[in-house]
């Protein structure tokens, strides 16, 4: 079994990040660049997330479970498990969520797979742990395994302040459950 794990708001805190840069509240955030899937964007805020460059990405904060997370699924998956991130629209998002890696986990930055359409990287066997709830339904339909991921805007939120005690009995059955097949 292959682990795909998203970065932004899974291993590295991307809303606190884009708040602060634009001094405005998540629920500010979210009346003025939210689209119909909840995502922030639009020319004015591509504009302010550009011109702040690598600095941006580079500095996004680790969650307080990031490591424990990364270590969890290394445990799991050692040779087998990637960070699908998508890059955006943003012409350092790439090579700073690269950058944020061998800052924060020097070991896996290797592992970083840039993937707008995460879809595409389905199959039997292919597990998505992302905190995007369209983003694991595209990949289920496409014959890959998600696990919706806790964050502060998704059905889980409640779950947002551990979600290693939601998504660890989870990932170790799919884990066992792949093994024996």
């Amino acid at each position: 079994m292959r682990i795909l794990l998203d970065m932004d708001e899974v291993l590295c805190d991307y809303r606190t990040s884009a708040s602060a840069l634009f001094s405005k509240t998540f629920e500010e955030l979210d009346t003025l660049f939210a689209n119909e899937h909840g995502w922030w964007g639009g020319e004015e805020y591509d504009a302010v997330i550009n011109k702040a460059g690598l600095e941006f990405w580079e500095n996004l904060e680790p969650f307080p479970w990031t490591f424990e997370l990364i270590d969890l699924i290394h445990t799991l998956r050692p040779e087998n498990w990637y960070i699908a991130t998508n890059p955006g629209k943003h012409p350092h998002g790439g090579y700073g969520k690269r950058l944020w890696l061998r800052k924060h986990i020097p070991d896996h930055e290797h592992r970083i797979v840039p993937v707008k359409y995460k879809f595409l990287m389905a199959k039997p066997g292919v597990v998505l742990i992302d905190d995007h709830e369209l983003n694991i339904q595209e990949f289920i339909a496409e014959g890959g395994s998600g696990i919706l991921f806790p964050s502060r805007k998704n059905v889980l939120k409640s779950k947002f302040a551990d979600p290693i005690a939601h998504i660890k009995p989870i990932l170790e059955n799919l884990c066992k459950s792949q093994s024996k097949t």
